[in-house]
């Protein structure tokens, strides 16, 4: 992991972007934290789908993000 990890005070999901003030350091944090999200297209899972096929640690989390966004209460 690198050394740019996006501070778990930021992963507040309830304000919206415009809530937030961003200094240079923290734009710099975010793009390292989405320069590490990228790295997981190409790492794959050892497990498979359902149609046979190993997807990538990227499509599992997309598809886990999704279905936790579709679960949670407002």
């Amino acid at each position: 992991m690198s050394a740019h990890v996006l501070p778990i005070h930021m992963l507040n999901w309830r304000k919206t972007w415009r809530e937030y003030s961003f200094g240079m350091e923290d734009v710099e944090k975010v793009l390292g934290f989405v320069k590490e999200l990228e790295r997981l297209k190409d790492a794959e899972r050892t497990a498979w789908t359902g149609n046979g096929r190993r997807e990538s640690v990227a499509e599992h989390t997309f598809r886990l993000a999704l279905f936790a966004f579709a679960l949670a209460e407002d």
